[in-house]
């Protein structure tokens, strides 16, 4: 084989190796985004949210409606999805034990898959 047909073909191998390395995975589906969400503020609800310093969780989601997806993080491994949050929270303080507040805000949420392929999501820190 001649040198430019042996660089070709290496040329050709590391595109297509570079090209399956980077690529973004599936994007999930809007019903999987609820889902990791809903999963996730079922264990907290952050403190700015309900305006206690022990923070929440979820009692009732009301209304949950994606403001913006993001583009693949390659690196970091997520999907940036920024969501807004309408429901009920009880709060996590044993001096108000029962209470409830209503909250109604827009979070930015990473949304992933874990090792066994399930969608999670995470709240960004702000």
């Amino acid at each position: 084989m001649n040198k430019f047909l042996k660089c070709f073909i290496a040329v050709v191998i590391l595109f297509a190796y570079t090209s399956v390395a980077t690529a973004a995975p599936k994007r999930p589906t809007g019903e999987q985004v609820t889902e990791a969400i809903t999963k996730s503020l079922k264990k907290y609800i952050p403190v700015q949210w309900v305006g206690n310093l022990a923070g929440g969780h979820l009692v009732k989601l009301k209304e949950l409606k994606v403001v913006r997806a993001g583009n693949y993080n390659n690196e970091k491994r997520y999907w940036p999805v920024q969501v807004q949050c309408v429901g009920i929270a009880g709060l996590n303080d044993v001096f108000n034990q029962g209470k409830q507040v209503n909250f109604d805000k827009v979070g930015d949420f990473l949304v992933h898959q874990d090792d066994y392929g399930d969608w999670q999501a995470e709240l960004r820190d702000n």
